[in-house]
């Protein structure tokens, strides 16, 4: 029994995400970059990670020593006014073997941009060597499974959002 337990409490750690993530149609990554500089009071997190994309999957590395397989439970996405919902389940598997030989390599930044426990938003980006040049490839808004659009709190917060970063 303590077995089973442990193994639960296990596969909670490694799991990504249990929220969704709110993707703006018509609205492009590259539109972002000349107006990050205006979130940086609410930048919460900033993550760096090292990915490969493999024939076999997508694999990451955290904090240059933890390798995981990433394994997503794809579900649909749902049209919602100017959105796209993704409700995608990702989990971290850790590995203990090594990557793939034939992969493509990505140095990747994810920062975090919030305080709100119903909903941030998340860039995610690709980094130089230096650590100098941020050049955002993918960004969307994490929101938890309690987040309503109808909520006036949680629309007032994607507004101002929204409105910063046009």
């Amino acid at each position: 029994m303590k077995a089973t337990n442990e193994n639960q409490q296990n596969q909670q750690k490694h799991k990504i995400q249990n929220k969704y993530k709110i993707y703006i149609n018509g609205f492009l990554p590259s539109d972002l970059k000349n107006h990050l500089h205006k979130l940086n009071d609410v930048l919460s997190k900033t993550k760096k990670y090292d990915e490969f994309i493999t024939d076999n999957g997508i694999y990451i590395v955290e904090g240059n020593e933890n390798l995981y397989k990433l394994r997503i439970q794809d579900v649909p996405t749902i049209k919602r006014e100017n959105f796209l919902i993704d409700k995608s389940i990702i989990k971290k598997e850790k590995i203990f073997s090594q990557i793939p030989y034939y992969h493509v390599y990505n140095k990747l930044v994810t920062k975090y941009y919030g305080k709100s426990a119903d909903i941030q938003l998340v860039v995610e980006g690709l980094q130089d060597l230096n650590d100098k040049n941020f050049e955002p490839n993918n960004f969307y808004f994490l929101a938890n499974e309690y987040f309503n659009f109808e909520n006036p709190i949680n629309a007032e917060e994607l507004e101002w959002f929204l409105s910063v970063l046009k």
